[in-house]
């Protein structure tokens, strides 16, 4: 899915006035250099593979990409019968220091946490 071309299709045609602020990042989470954005970003939107070691991964990647900064973490497809992979590493970090503020939208497959400066 990460080479598929209409990933982000939408997001491309839209013209949007903070546009310039937004860079979408594409290919494999478990190999990804993050050495340039540690730090760097204020939001991250997980929707990757939703088997549970990519869930753990995506999670302390975007936690490394926000930095002691803080910012906004959403995932998607939480509470979705298809995945429970998803569902269940989110709900194992519900003791996590910087993650204790997950909350789920109740109706749809979304958890977001705003994380605290460090």
């Amino acid at each position: 899915y990460a080479r598929d071309t209409r990933v982000g299709e939408l997001f491309a045609s839209e013209e949007l006035p903070d546009r310039g602020k937004i860079t979408q990042l594409f290919g494999d989470s478990a190999t990804f250099d993050d050495t340039g954005y540690r730090g760097k970003v204020d939001f991250v939107f997980v929707d990757g593979s939703h088997h549970a070691d990519y869930v753990r991964n995506d999670t302390e990647l975007a936690l490394r990409l926000l930095g002691d900064s803080g910012g906004l973490i959403v995932w998607h497809d939480y509470a979705n019968a298809h995945w429970p992979g998803v569902t269940s590493v989110l709900d194992g970090y519900s003791g996590h220091a910087r993650l204790r503020g997950m909350t789920h939208i109740e109706g749809c497959t979304l958890v977001f946490c705003h994380v605290a400066a460090s």
